[in-house]
């Protein structure tokens, strides 16, 4: 970025430089990629380890994040969600115990289109019954986003 003195005078250029000073690296990162990238990898590839490891890691994933925004918003990067692996995760969660009158906290509910949702049971007493703090496992499929960048 190329700038005379007088606007170098100007906080917001001065910022302006900053955030762009590695988007050349950004861009031959995504050249050199023979598949789409995700944003931890073109960090990785620019920054260096300081991007997953140093103290200002957030402030570079910030930074990169903003970068390819940019790139995507301009045109000249794709965006595609990736599904991952399905993991399996544990958590603390409170599991209600059924009331006096043995009302589950949740019904399930259908609607006409044939979808199946959890509702808030309207016969539930959550007053009179008690419940407790338990792990439960629940199976999870990550999605990240990968990008590649637009032939010209």
């Amino acid at each position: 970025m190329k700038t005379n003195c007088y606007e170098d005078t100007y906080v917001s250029v001065n910022k302006a430089r900053k955030d762009v000073e590695k988007l050349d690296d950004v861009i031959l990162a995504l050249e050199d990629a023979d598949k789409p990238l995700t944003c931890r990898e073109i960090g990785i590839a620019v920054f260096g380890n300081d991007y997953i490891q140093g103290y200002h890691k957030r402030s570079l994933s910030h930074r990169m994040g903003q970068m390819l925004n940019h790139l995507r918003r301009g045109g000249f990067v794709k965006v595609e969600e990736v599904k991952g692996e399905p993991i399996e995760i544990e958590y603390d969660e409170y599991v209600r115990n059924v009331d006096a009158q043995g009302n589950l906290p949740y019904i399930k509910v259908h609607d006409d289109n044939g979808n199946t949702y959890d509702m808030p049971n309207p016969k539930f007493d959550r007053w009179t019954c008690g419940g407790s703090w338990q792990k439960v496992k629940k199976t999870v499929t990550p999605t990240y986003k990968v990008y590649s960048l637009v032939a010209e």
